[in-house]
């Protein structure tokens, strides 16, 4: 294989190193073929194999294969990132020993130096910091750690929309090392971004540091708010808690903010109005709601269903189904953005999905399984009961069956 190329997990890229196998033995026996001769995309493994049991998982439900089946994910070929940038340290502290050299940080040492030969002064109190746009120093290496500790294995919390990676500390891998890879991903969304998902929370997570509640707790905080504000990533929080597998930290992460209204009250009132539903909304939730129960794709072409959703939409609109909604309080206060919002963020998109699915699919009844699923009723510590007001409980037990059965769009 050429220098420039290197052969990575399409999942992981190479965070799981430890678990790449790169024997055609053991890749034969794992059940795929390791010969130069390509053939399956699916089944060809001649670049090797990564064995982490979420890479798999997460490389069979793109696939819609039956993730039990496969026992490791094929390793693709990638030219070579060129992104090393060397941490330059800026020089922004006067020596007051001579009133004539600057102080720069020594990285071997870990001080800071006078530059003037004839001084010689050395502190060790100054702070760390670099021209090398996004290379964080120690400290902040440290304040990520304690946040990627916190987040651990969760992956599902922050992807998607985010990239889940676990990148180390370089400074504190080898303190002589001053070449420092940057990290360069993608977001899992139709907006293309070179951040990983603490890159993207981190101005969020900040002030955050110093309120009462777990750090875990702020990343579920942070995440909700900036995927949807920011990236537009429309996901009803009760489906988010679902998927995350949140129990009470969801509520103990909103307390907070509930306890802090001036937390996020700019973001909320510069982009409020990406709350409004439309078509790429209404695609964005279609997706989440396919991974709650088998999807016929057979039977359910995904551009029909998205299109007929976005003339429901219209729709309601016109018969003033949505002004009316806005009438009634339907999310209890702790999750409404501090009053900024009366219709889970949303909602309006399940209506119109579930319509769409229910008088085009083809399938009997199949809209009101959507509709199960998307609000499960086996229990009352569902998380849509907890989220929803009594008002909006009602909505969803008496006003969605009918407009399932298109009681209120007739013509």
């Amino acid at each position: 294989m050429s220098e420039d190329v290197q052969v990575v997990c399409p999942e992981c890229e190479d965070l799981n190193l430890d678990e790449f196998i790169f024997e055609s033995e053991t890749i034969e026996q794992l059940g795929f073929i390791s010969s130069e001769e390509k053939t399956d995309a699916e089944e060809w493994a001649g670049n090797g194999l990564c064995l982490n049991l979420k890479c798999i998982e997460q490389w069979c439900e793109r696939r819609n294969i039956d993730s039990r089946f496969k026992m490791g994910v094929p390793l693709i070929s990638t030219p070579k990132h060129d992104n090393i940038v060397e941490a330059k340290y800026e020089t922004v502290y006067k020596c007051e020993e001579c009133n004539i050299g600057e102080y720069t940080y020594n990285s071997h040492n870990l001080n800071h130096e006078c530059d003037n030969a004839f001084c010689g002064s050395v502190r060790f109190d100054l702070e760390q910091t670099t021209t090398s746009g996004g290379v964080l120093g120690d400290q902040g290496y440290e304040f990520r750690s304690f946040y990627k500790k916190a987040l651990g294995e969760r992956s599902e919390v922050v992807d998607p929309p985010y990239l889940f990676n676990k990148a180390p500390n370089p400074f504190l891998q080898n303190q002589k090392v001053v070449n420092i890879k940057l990290e360069k991903e993608e977001f899992h969304t139709s907006q293309k971004r070179n951040l990983s998902w603490f890159e993207c929370l981190h101005h969020h997570l900040k002030p955050l540091e110093d309120l009462k509640g777990t750090r875990f707790q702020k990343i579920v905080l942070s995440v909700y708010m900036d995927k949807t504000l920011e990236l537009q990533h429309i996901e009803p929080l009760w489906m988010y808690a679902q998927r995350a597998k949140l129990g009470g930290e969801l509520k103990s992460a909103f307390t907070i903010f509930e306890n802090n209204p001036e937390l996020f009250s700019e973001l909320i009132e510069n982009k409020k109005h990406v709350l409004q539903p439309d078509e790429g909304t209404i695609q964005c939730v279609y997706g989440l709601i396919k991974s709650l129960l088998p999807w016929p794709s057979d039977r359910i072409k995904d551009e029909t269903i998205i299109m007929e959703a976005s003339n429901v939409l219209k729709k309601l609109s016109s018969k003033g189904f949505i002004e009316q909604m806005n009438k009634f309080n339907l999310i209890v206060p702790t999750y409404s953005f501090n009053g900024q919002i009366q219709i889970p963020i949303g909602l309006i998109e399940c209506i119109c999905i579930i319509n769409a699915v229910e008088n085009h699919s083809g399938i009997d009844k199949f809209g009101i399984d959507v509709k199960n699923a998307i609000f499960p009723n086996r229990s009352k510590r569902e998380h849509w009961k907890g989220i929803m007001t009594s008002k909006g409980q009602q909505f969803v037990d008496v006003v969605l069956p009918k407009l399932v059965s298109n009681y209120l769009l007739r013509e």
